[in-house]
């Protein structure tokens, strides 16, 4: 599964913290963490959400380009 790691990557790459970039996202810290750990995935909404506050496709989002 690629999402958790898109995910991950994205959150370090604006030098993030989990509790900063849930924040930025409207989510709860502990969602975040599951994401990346890959315990959980995102549902619809949260992935809409973090493609459109960080301005990426929902297609690199969920691995099918590496297009951004």
């Amino acid at each position: 599964m690629i999402i958790h790691e898109r995910i991950r990557q994205l959150r370090q790459e604006q030098h993030l913290s989990q509790a900063a970039f849930a924040e930025r996202i409207a989510y709860a810290p502990h969602s975040v963490m599951a994401w990346e750990n890959g315990v959980n995935l995102p549902g619809a909404f949260a992935l809409f959400n973090i493609a459109n506050v960080f301005d990426i496709s929902l297609d690199w989002l969920l691995g099918r380009t590496d297009e951004r």
